[in-house]
């Protein structure tokens, strides 16, 4: 006997086969409300660590740009710091 009868003879007699009922609502709403819901964290450790990155990068940006927004400032040195001032 081949594998392509043995299938199609096992799918006829589940065809035919009685199903018992089985009713599981009592049982899934019994799990879901006795279920505890976690709290949450308060300190998301990636979240807390991506937000100090972002912090110490605009920092070190501002502290990089300062310069420029003095001289910027001051019309006479933004005209001597120029390239075609030299």
């Amino acid at each position: 006997m081949d594998l392509n009868e043995r299938m199609t003879r096992t799918a006829e007699r589940a065809q035919a086969a009685n199903v018992p009922h089985v009713d599981v609502v009592d049982r899934v709403c019994r799990t879901i409300r006795l279920q505890q819901a976690e709290e949450p964290a308060l300190l998301d450790t990636p979240s807390m660590a991506f937000a100090g990155l972002s912090l110490g990068v605009t920092v070190l940006t501002a502290l990089m740009f300062m310069p420029l927004l003095s001289t910027l400032l001051d019309p006479m040195a933004a005209y001597m710091n120029s390239p075609w001032s030299f």
